[in-house]
């Protein structure tokens, strides 16, 4: 599940937290890279810090090396048989819950929001939303690049009866979804401004 954190002021305390989370993340990837080089890669710690350029280390700088290195063929097959949830290397990392990420929003003046509620089981997904907006959640990703119509329509409705903005987005991760353009998604993706102003008004 992920929340998203729009209109943030933040702050030491929330700072502190984001570092927390990194910290969680990197001894992640170091148990990841263990993983790895016990089904017999050679892959090291150094070369994904050069691959990350600085930036924040995660699966995608590891996918990217093992392709170069030529373990898999491509990122999304390092995914699919590494790195994915529950594959041969994957490691599970600390998570804010869904209540202390909507809390840690909150508490920077942000405003909360589910994101792309397709990956959420179903059946249980009314439930989840109510719950949510239970403890502060203030909008739902309606609009999202790969949704089908039919999904858009029921996000649309389930936000309308929790009271919740409808947003949007494409979800953009770089290269671990190259067929996904910032802004754009799929080509043809758009998101009306008026989406701004109403969250605007929460504020």
């Amino acid at each position: 599940m992920h929340i998203l954190g729009y209109f943030l002021n933040t702050s030491n305390d929330f700072e502190a937290t984001l570092e927390e989370l990194r910290v969680r993340r990197n001894i992640r990837n170091e148990k990841i890279i263990d993983k790895l080089m016990n089904l017999g890669f050679e892959i090291s710690l150094e070369d994904i810090l050069q691959e990350a350029h600085g930036e924040s280390v995660g699966r995608l700088h590891i996918a990217a090396v093992m392709m170069k290195k030529g373990y898999s063929r491509s990122i999304n097959e390092a995914f699919e048989i590494y790195l994915g949830d529950g594959k041969k290397a994957y490691f599970e990392r600390d998570r804010l819950s869904p209540n202390e990420g909507i809390q840690l929003i909150k508490s920077v003046g942000g405003i909360p929001v589910l994101a792309h509620p397709r990956y959420l089981k179903q059946e249980d997904l009314e439930k989840i939303i109510s719950g949510l907006k239970d403890i502060g959640l203030q909008g739902l990703e309606v609009y999202y690049s790969i949704n089908r119509k039919e999904e858009t329509k029921r996000y649309s409705r389930l936000a309308k009866k929790y009271a919740l903005i409808a947003t949007g987005g494409t979800d953009f991760h770089g290269l671990n979804k190259p067929d996904i353009d910032i802004g754009t998604g799929l080509g043809d993706f758009r998101i009306e401004y008026n989406i701004i102003e109403k969250m605007r008004l929460l504020l």
